[in-house]
């Protein structure tokens, strides 16, 4: 009964997490409405985090927002299953010497090259979620790199960030990835 109860709650997980992703399971809007851009983003962000485990059980995931990133103001950052924590959303400077201490998970928006690997060098061997946006190849350290047009919102993985990064993160949702970015 168990292992049901998991089953039924890892596909309720993926479900959310594709109705976030996948074009089908999305209504189309206008290409100025990036409004519904920033909730799908969330709702991924969300689905990510709900699936990813840290050393110590969190009571509230804090994902703190470092870069030029989307609008967060606004996103409703529950998660896509009842037993994760609720998210907390807080903007940080990614040169802040607090960042690790005060963030569970990275949303990382546009900055340098520079700036990007002194925040990478700053956070390595502690356990952080990290998700980028415009990192197209995600070879730039992030464990999670999403992309969005319009309302399309995709995600691909750096298998090798995620294996040094200190998380865990549910084998299923490496697979989404590998789905939803196989053309």
């Amino acid at each position: 009964m168990r292992n049901l109860l998991s089953r039924v709650k890892l596909l309720l997980m993926l479900l959310a997490v594709a109705h976030a992703t996948c074009p089908s399971a999305q209504t189309t809007t206008a290409p100025s409405d990036s409004h519904d851009t920033d909730a799908a983003i969330a709702r991924a962000v969300a689905g990510i985090i709900s699936y990813t485990h840290w050393p110590t059980p969190l009571s509230t995931v804090r994902l703190c927002v470092v870069g030029d990133a989307r609008d967060w103001s606004s996103a409703t950052t529950t998660s896509a299953l009842p037993s994760t924590p609720p998210i907390s959303v807080m903007p940080s400077a990614p040169s802040a010497d607090t960042l690790v201490g005060s963030c569970d998970a990275l949303y990382i928006g546009a900055m340098t090259d520079t700036d990007r690997r002194a925040l990478f060098q700053r956070i390595a061997g502690h356990p952080l979620l990290t998700i980028a946006e415009q990192d197209r190849s995600c070879t730039s350290g992030a464990m999670f790199c999403i992309s969005a047009s319009h309302s399309h919102v995709s995600f691909d993985v750096n298998i090798d960030s995620v294996s040094r990064s200190g998380v865990r993160v549910s084998p299923s949702v490496l697979e989404l990835a590998r789905k939803l970015n196989t053309p």
